[in-house]
Order: structure tokens, then C-alpha cells, then sequence
């Protein structure tokens, strides 16, 4: 019996038809709103509300509380199906099904002591959506929506307070608090629930389809896909027909053309069901969570098997998510910067371990930044001043770090995580993007270590761009940028140079607790900076404290600057959060900008951010370990020095385009891989997963593979390493634009001074036969500390290439403790 006849007779068996499954409603996800939004809301709401009589006819929440038993058991019994079937489940399915049990407790306790009573007794709403409903229900749902179902009983606390400030509620109402809380996150995961079967039965399509496809050209998708393109099915058979390689060329790309006349692409489609699943997951982990602590709060809730457990201290068996993969750095090395990036396939963000950077978006250049181990650094910097003894330093030890020697700055897939103390204050800088807008979030936690009240000022500062990547060094053009109170914040646009430029535009906002418009500075000129000719830690404006000029216009040096003062108490921390967003048009940031200025935008979005980035990490086949590598590889890319190549000595009379004979401009950087066995093609797998890894990270790399084989088995080699490349290009529908070229060169068609302009040319040299991809990124991890040390000793700041050879053979999946181990104490 097929996947699909599995999942839909266990539908049957459950008396729930599959109509459930295909009428879709939707998540209760409305925007987030923050603790003191939540309260100016629920004031709101209730000014507008009309109450009338409780009725005594049967309360329909409670007919709907038992059919979402039902659907929750049989889409538990569809997940079950997928996972006999040995397919994988979604983030959010596995979290599901892994914690249902939680579940099922309080649906059978709700089942057997239904609150019948208390809701007849209830006052209703006379109007509106929820007409007919108890007030309380409205009351918990827009709680649940405005939340993302993550309950705070705080939080909570002061919903209900605010909106009694100006309506009452009665005595019923107030106890009937959790129950109703409890039951609109049910709901919420039903919801959740029957789209996840819905993407299981879509999914099961897809993979009949691509069976029946596999003996077949193209012709037979015309008839079958010409509705609109349903993004789970479409995704998945665009999996299928790209692992079953060259054979479904014609499929592929007649499927990109398809989605092409309905305005969207395979890798927009890709995007977009990443982006649902990071969000249904998100959803998923709040709901489990919420509903095991409502019960732990509120024993009388829970059946008398969950009460025991909370009277000894057992509140569940949720399970934990498992740890990434990351990098730590306790100390800056001189030589080339520790560099992460981050990115959603349209936003990109380059950080290094001290805090230097830039962001991209798009085809353009958002921020300034130099990618060259001795240049100035640029980034987007978060200053610290303290009010009363005028010391100040950065948040990050570039450019103007504390002096007390401890910093830490932490790399995760999703993330990053600098920290340093100074002046008796610690500082923990998180760095998130978001995978669903185009937005980098900032956020600085403060902690105050003293015994005295601390006033600090707190100053971003970055220097904006929105140039073409390939006009960034270009004269300046000016920019129009502009103060806007309401989403506190700065919003600035350039004009197109040309006829067919397409227009960009920026914004930068601050969020806090307690901040208000009238409470911050803001300067958007870099000439209005005493002591910018010596760089950024020479700012006087930003260094001394004085008062930034609140003015906003036409300027030639853009740059994104805002202030606000803090009071920190010994012992409390205080969080601000910054954010730079990028998009088409004015409008479009400016909603973006009111969006991501509420303080609660952050923690929501790094919970999306996490899953996202697991889903794409299954999307390139690739374990967080394996990913590592990717990382280390891309740092020493991104950092590697330009050397010239037509006046090096040893290359003769070699022009600089001797090399574009052969497909290779130089424009980007270069990664070079020699092989010689067809043995050895393991770590060319882990290349080509790691060059398309570069490519959803906006990171152009030419990989170029030399087949070195001397013998009559060189044509042989040739022909299976195209044949190999040929195989994953067909994953590049599903991925950004651009990334770079793969080019495979035979040894013996090159000249030796062809072959070594090409080494020197690359950034990075691995040779198959020196062992594996984790073995030779160690060592060149270990000679560049080595070397960093000796160079900085002697005051030079760059770095000579060198290939690498063999330690001691490890695997991929011991790579992230072989990289951690190196950088821990």
C-alpha cells in the first residue's frame, strides 16, 4: 500500500474524512507584539467590545475541543504512517510526534471533565468575528495570535490588567482564564496539525509522480501540473527529479518553466516552504511548551497522573532539541579575522569575531566593509559611553573593545554571539537574520557587575552603501535619508543612476523597553563627525559623548547612527536591539521598520532563525558538522589577500588573463581541489555541497577541479568528475542566482606555469590524497595561528597562501569538535 492510501485510511479509521485536511485554515499567527504593545492592544480591544447575556445553549468550543481530539489522533496516525515508511518528517511534525503523548494527557483529561458549566455562565460578545463567544475566548485568542502561542504568565498578567483598566471582567471570566488558554493553543495545533498532513499527502503526490517519471520524458507532467503550483508538492518533486540527475534534465527545467509562467521560480518555492516550515516549527515548539507549563501552574488542569508528576517535581518528558555545530574564539588573532555569514538567500550578512562587517541584499551593497585582512575595518558597530565617568569603549572588541582582556564570540549556523567585560559592565552582542524579511537584528544585552547605578549611552553606527556590489568603490551619490519618529527610526533610499538601475532602499530602528521617539539622537551625515579622518574609533561625536545634530536630508556620506541612554541597577541587565532592514521601496521598509521595532521581534525571530536554518541544512544533504567546514573555508576565502599575478617572479612573460583561456576570471575567489584517483571522490561530494552551501549564502566561489591522472584513465576520470558536477548543477534551479562557477580541468591540457598561476591564484588548496576535508582544514587552521602569531610579532598583517597536507584521517562527523577543540582552552 502506497504512502498515501496509508495516511488516508488511517483518516477513515479515525471518522475524520480527508476533507479536514485539504480545507486549510490558518495558523493563529498574527504579528508579535511585545509585552508593553500587548497592553496598548488589549486597550484597544477593549474599547471597541460590545458584551451581551450569556447564553445557555451548548457552547460550540466545546463540540470543537472534541473534533480536535479527533483530528490531532489521526494526524498522530499519519505522521506514524510517513515515519513506517521511513520518510522523514518536517521540524515541526517530528516535534509533534515526538512530544504527543504531552498532548493526549490533557485531550483525554478535557474529554472526561469538559467545562461545560463555566461557559454557559460567560459573558458573550454581541458582534464581530467571535459573535456569540465568550468574551475570554477572544480575549485568549488574540493573547495566543499576538504571541506566536509562547506563554508568559507575566506577560499574561498584564494583558488582563491592561484590559481591565478599562472593562471588567467578572469573577467567572478571570477563572476561566487557563482553561481557555489552553484551549485556543489546541486549536492552534490542530490547525497546525492538519497542514502538516496536508504537506504529507501533497508530498506522497510528489513522490508517485517522480516514480512514475522515471521511465518517462517530460511529456507526462503536462496535464498533471497545471494547476497553480502547490508550494510542498512542487518542492518535493523538484527534490526527486533533481537526485534522479542528468535523466530529468528535460523535466526539470520544463517544471522551471511552468512555475516561470506563474510568476515564481524553483527556488522561490524553495524559499518559501523553508520559510513555512521555520515558522510552523516555531509555532509548534511554543505550543508544547505553553500548554506543559499552563498545567504545571495550574495542577487542577491536569489529569491526576500529571499531578503526581508536578507534586514531584516531574512537569513532563518534552523533549530537547538537539545542540548545532559551533565555533568559539576566546581571543582575535592578527592574522585573517574569524568571519561568519549569514544569510536567507536575499540578505547577507558577513561578521567577524571582532565585531567587523557588512551586509548585502540583493545585488547590492547595504553597508561599507573591506574584505582584506589589512584594511580598515568597517561594520556596523554598537559605542559605549558611560555618562558619568566619560569612559567608552565597543561592544565588540573592534573597533574600540573594553581592555580586560575577555572576549568570546560564538558561531552557530543561525547565529552570532559576541561577548567581552569591561568597566565593571558585561556586554553579550547577538547577531540574527531573519529568514522570512530582509531584516538583521542587533541585539546588546548589559549587565551591570557594580555596586552603583550605571547611565549609559548606547550608539549604532554603520556606514551605508546601497551601491551595485560591483559599483561599491564608485564617486558617492547622494542619498536621501530621513528621521522617522513613529517607528523610531532612520529610513534612507538612493536614487537609480541609470535608467535600468533598480531602486533600494534602508532602514534602521532601535527597540527597548521604555524607549521613546522623543528619547533618542540620530545623525545620518559622516561628515558631521570630529575625527573621521582617523576612523571609526576616533569618532568624537561617538568617543566623547557630544550631542549627535538630529538633522536628516540629502547627504553624500550616509551613514545609519542612533543613541539612547539606559539606567542599569546593580545587579539588572538592561536590552536594546537594533535593526537594519532592505527592500524595494519606501513603503516596504518602512513596514518592515515598524514590524522589527518592538522589542519582542527578536527572541520570535531567533527561533525562526534556528529552524531555518536545520531545513536548509537538509535541503544540501548536509550535517551541521560538514556545514563547519563549509564555514572555515569561506572565512579564509572571504579574507584571503589579492596578490598579483602577471609580476609575481616565476611566471615568465604570463599575461593576468592567461587563465581566462580557461574559464577562470579571478573575479571571485578561488577554490582549488586536486585529484588524482577515482577513489577520491568523496571529498568532491563534500565540495560541491559545500560550494552550493556558499551560494545560499550569497557567497560567489569559483570551484575548479584539476584532474592531475597521467595515465589512460585521465578521459575516464574526466568523464566521471563532469558527469558528477552535471549532477549537482541541477540543484541550482533551487538556489540563488549566481554563486560562481564548477570547472573541471585536465593537468596534462595545462601548462606547469598554468598550473601554478592556478595555485597561486586560489585561496584555498586541498589535494584528495592528503586525507579528509576535516583532516586538511585543521592544519590550515593550525598554520595560520602559527603563522598569524609570527606575522603579528613582526607588524605585518597578511598571510601566506599554502597548501595543506596530511595529519591523520578523521570523519566529517568529528569535525566541529576537531575545529572547537582547537579554539577552546
Amino acid at each position: 500500500m502506497e504512502l498515501r492510501d496509508r495516511i488516508t485510511s488511517f483518516l477513515q479509521l479515525s471518522n475524520i474524512l480527508v476533507d479536514p485536511f485539504t480545507l486549510l485554515e490558518e495558523p493563529i499567527r498574527y504579528e508579535v507584539f511585545s509585552a508593553d504593545r500587548l497592553e496598548r492592544h488589549a486597550r484597544e480591544l477593549a474599547a471597541r467590545q460590545h458584551v451581551a447575556v450569556p447564553s445557555r445553549k451548548r457552547c460550540r468550543i466545546l463540540s470543537r475541543l472534541h473534533e480536535n481530539e479527533r483530528v490531532l489522533l489521526a494526524s498522530y496516525h499519519a505522521m506514524s504512517a510517513s515515519v513506517g515508511a521511513g520518510r522523514p518528517l518536517t521540524p515541526a511534525a517530528e516535534w509533534l510526534f515526538d512530544n504527543f503523548e504531552v498532548v493526549a494527557r490533557y485531550l483525554r483529561h478535557l474529554r472526561d471533565h469538559p467545562p461545560s458549566g463555566c461557559y454557559r455562565t460567560l459573558p458573550i460578545l454581541s458582534e464581530g468575528a467571535f459573535k456569540a463567544f465568550p468574551r475570554i475566548y477572544q480575549l485568549m485568542w488574540t493573547y495566543v495570535a499576538h504571541t506566536d502561542s509562547r506563554y508568559e504568565p507575566e506577560t499574561l498578567s498584564r494583558f488582563i490588567d491592561a484590559y481591565r483598566n478599562v472593562r471588567q471582567l467578572d469573577s467567572g471570566e478571570l477563572q476561566a482564564t487557563p482553561i481557555s488558554l489552553l484551549i485556543v493553543l489546541i486549536e492552534n495545533l490542530r490547525r497546525s496539525a492538519v497542514r502538516i498532513v496536508r504537506a504529507q499527502l501533497l508530498r506522497a503526490d510528489a513522490d508517485r509522480l517522480a516514480d512514475h517519471l522515471q521511465n518517462a520524458g517530460p511529456e507526462k507532467l503536462r496535464g498533471i501540473v497545471d494547476s497553480p503550483p502547490q508550494v510542498a508538492f512542487m518542492v518535493r518533486l523538484i527534490q526527486r527529479l533533481r537526485a534522479q540527475g542528468g535523466d530529468q534534465a528535460d523535466a526539470v527545467e520544463w517544471l522551471r518553466q511552468h512555475l516561470a509562467t506563474h510568476g515564481t521560480s524553483p527556488y522561490e518555492l524553495v524559499q518559501m516552504e523553508h520559510g513555512l516550515q521555520s515558522l510552523a516549527h516555531t509555532t509548534m515548539l511554543n505550543i508544547i511548551a505553553s500548554i506543559s507549563l499552563i498545567s504545571a501552574l495550574n495542577p487542577w488542569l491536569c489529569p491526576p497522573v500529571a499531578q503526581r508528576n508536578i507534586r514531584e517535581g516531574k512537569t513532563g518528558k518534552i523533549r530537547q532539541e538537539e545542540q548545532p555545530a559551533l565555533l568559539r574564539f576566546h581571543a582575535i588573532n592578527h592574522g585573517y579575522p574569524a568571519a561568519h555569514l549569514l544569510s536567507n538567500g536575499r540578505y547577507a550578512v558577513t561578521i567577524t569575531a571582532d565585531g567587523s562587517g557588512s551586509s548585502r541584499w540583493r545585488q547590492f551593497a547595504v553597508t561599507r566593509g573591506h574584505g582584506n585582512a589589512s584594511g580598515e575595518r568597517c561594520g556596523s558597530y554598537i559605542f559605549l559611553r558611560d555618562r558619568r565617568s566619560g569612559a567608552p569603549w565597543s561592544a565588540t572588541p573592534c573597533p574600540a573593545g573594553t581592555d580586560a582582556g575577555y572576549q568570546d564570540s560564538i558561531f552557530t549556523e543561525e547565529g552570532v554571539r559576541i561577548a567581552q567585560k569591561g568597566h565593571a559592565i558585561s556586554t553579550v552582542l547577538e547577531v540574527v537574520l531573519s529568514p522570512v524579511d530582509d531584516v538583521e537584528l542587533r541585539r546588546i544585552c548589559l549587565s551591570n557587575h557594580g555596586s552603583t547605578m550605571r547611565d549609559i549611552e548606547i550608539t549604532s553606527y554603520s556606514e551605508l552603501a546601497l551601491v551595485p556590489l560591483n559599483a561599491a568603490d564608485s564617486p558617492n551619490a547622494p542619498i536621501r535619508a530621513e528621521y522617522r519618529p513613529e517607528i523610531r527610526g532612520l529610513v534612507a533610499g538612493r536614487r537609480p543612476r541609470s535608467a535600468g538601475d533598480s531602486p533600494v532602499w534602508a532602514a534602521h530602528v532601535v527597540a527597548g523597553q521604555g524607549i521613546a521617539a522623543g528619547d533618542i539622537e540620530y545623525e545620518t551625515d559622516r561628515t558631521r563627525f570630529p575625527g573621521r579622518r582617523q576612523g571609526i574609533r576616533h569618532l568624537a561625536s561617538v568617543m566623547e559623548g557630544s550631542p549627535l545634530s538630529n538633522e536628516d536630508g540629502l547627504v553624500l556620506e550616509p551613514v545609519f547612527c542612533l543613541r539612547v541612554r539606559v539606567r542599569v541597577a546593580p545587579g539588572a541587565d538592561v536590552t536594546i536591539t537594533f535593526s537594519t532592514m532592505a527592500g524595494a521601496s519606501r513603503n516596504e521598509v518602512v513596514m518592515l521598520a515598524g514590524k522589527y521595532a518592538d522589542p519582542a521581534a527578536f527572541e520570535h525571530t531567533s527561533a525562526i532563525a534556528r529552524t531555518y536554518a536545520r531545513v536548509m541544512l537538509d535541503h544540501l544533504g548536509m550535517e551541521s558538522g560538514e556545514a563547519a567546514l563549509a564555514r572555515h573555508l569561506a572565512n579564509r576565502l572571504v579574507y584571503a589577500s589579492k596578490r598579483p599575478v602577471s609580476g609575481d617572479p616565476g611566471f615568465g612573460d604570463l599575461q593576468g588573463d592567461t587563465l581566462l583561456r580557461h574559464g577562470i576570471s579571478e573575479d571571485n575567489p578561488i577554490i582549488l581541489m586536486r585529484i588524482g584517483e577515482p577513489g577520491h571522490q568523496d571529498m568532491l561530494r563534500q565540495l560541491l555541497r559545500a560550494h552550493a552551501y556558499w551560494r545560499m549564502k550569497l557567497l560567489d566561489v569559483d570551484l575548479v577541479i584539476l584532474n592531475e591522472t597521467v595515465t589512460f584513465q585521465a578521459r575516464a576520470l574526466q568523464n566521471s568528475l563532469e558527469r558528477a558536477v552535471a549532477a549537482h548543477l541541477a540543484l541550482g534551479s533551487t538556489l540563488p542566482q549566481g554563486g560562481g562557477r564548477i570547472l573541471v580541468l585536465q593537468a596534462d591540457l595545462l601548462s606547469a606555469a598554468e598550473i601554478n598561476q592556478l595555485q597561486h591564484a586560489a585561496g584555498v588548496v586541498l589535494n584528495a590524497f592528503d586525507g579528509s576535508l576535516a583532516d586538511q582544514i585543521t592544519r590550515i587552521r593550525r598554520r595560520e595561528l602559527c603563522i598569524s602569531s609570527r606575522y603579528a610579532s613582526s607588524g605585518t598583517a597578511s598571510l601566506p597562501r599554502e597548501s595543506v597536507g596530511i595529519i591523520r584521517k578523521k570523519t566529517v562527523k568529528h569535525a566541529a569538535d576537531i575545529l572547537m577543540a582547537h579554539h577552546s582552552p
